[in-house]
């Protein structure tokens, strides 16, 4: 396990916990419906094929990924959730994500990744519901604050590459 890099306390304890879940999150992106919907092959273009020897190019779509397990999720609640103020001032999640368009997926786990959903964040930022969000909710042990969309909402307006949520219906 990697140990938390130079900050004691509350966000050890969060490392902690999402180093523990990596292997499951890690099991859900390998399997081959998530990584066909991380690439895309095409056929080269003209000069690519004269120039370069090229007839085919892979193109990864998905590249860098942003994960969270909530394991301290005691309800039903099936939200995405991001952070948007950090009492520490460092960068919150909403800004690095939405702003600065940080990610291209976001993993987003309940109970061990025993359900999950994969949001399409390039597509996300551009939606309108990006900016629709509920909230803010304030998280009294850390004073963080967060917004929140439905997975409901989220899957109804096609941000959703994958799911695995009992309440959602299943994708064809």
């Amino acid at each position: 396990m990697t140990t938390c890099p130079d900050s004691p306390g509350l966000y050890a304890e969060f490392w902690d916990v999402a180093e523990r879940s990596m292997p499951a999150a890690w099991a859900i992106i390998r399997s081959p419906q998530i990584l066909n919907a991380s690439v895309r092959l095409r056929k080269a273009t003209a000069e690519e094929d004269m120039r370069q020897a090229t007839d085919a190019v892979l193109e990864v779509v998905a590249a860098n990924w942003a994960i969270r397990c909530r394991d301290d999720c005691r309800d039903t609640t099936r939200d995405f959730t991001l952070c948007l103020t950090n009492p520490s001032g460092a960068k919150a999640e909403y800004e690095k994500i939405v702003v600065d368009g940080h990610a291209h997926r976001y993993l987003f786990g309940w109970r061990g990744f025993t359900e999950w959903m994969i949001v399409d964040l390039d597509r996300f930022r551009s939606h309108p519901l990006c900016r629709q969000g509920s909230g803010p909710l304030l998280n009294r042990k850390t004073g963080e604050t967060f917004l929140y969309w439905e997975c409901e909402r989220l899957h109804a307006a096609g941000l959703l590459v994958a799911y695995d949520i009992r309440r959602l219906p299943m994708l064809h």
